[in-house]
């Protein structure tokens, strides 16, 4: 018989379910400051509008909101290899092969990198992770 060999690409989530909600929640706050920072800049422009400064404030507290909520959903979605939190940036040590965009933290380039190709690297690990990827497709004959 012939042993199998794991793939050196992406691994398979075995459990998908927070890492979409993280992805439909940052989605759903990235939409809302967009619309924020929009109406406000309708509201500079136009002048003193009712309508205007209400959707504005609506979409001030509405990504509040989202970010209250985000918080604890990426505080559940965990890492399967080594248990921590690849969402949430801590002041844990960082992995060599962990992605950063310069700018920004492990954690939000992580959420950057799930919402624009939904894959990311575990920032402690190193792991790279797949979301479409299914649980049997990492092993090959």
């Amino acid at each position: 018989m012939k042993r199998q060999r794991v793939t050196k690409g992406e691994r398979s989530l075995p459990y998908k379910r927070p890492f979409v909600w993280v992805l439909v929640l940052d989605f759903l706050t990235v939409v809302a400051v967009l619309g924020a920072v929009g109406t406000g800049v309708m509201l500079t422009i136009d002048g003193g509008q009712r309508l205007m400064a209400n959707l504005c404030v609506g979409f001030l507290v509405f990504s509040g909101i989202l970010m209250a909520v985000g918080y604890p959903v990426r505080r559940a979605a965990k890492c399967p290899l080594c248990r921590g939190t690849p969402m949430v940036d801590t002041r844990a040590s960082k992995h060599a092969n962990a992605t950063r965009i310069p700018p920004l933290s492990h954690g939000l380039s992580a959420r950057l990198e799930l919402m624009l190709v939904q894959r990311f690297r575990c920032m402690y690990c190193g792991t790279p992770y797949d979301l479409y990827k299914k649980p049997g497709e990492n092993k090959r004959l």
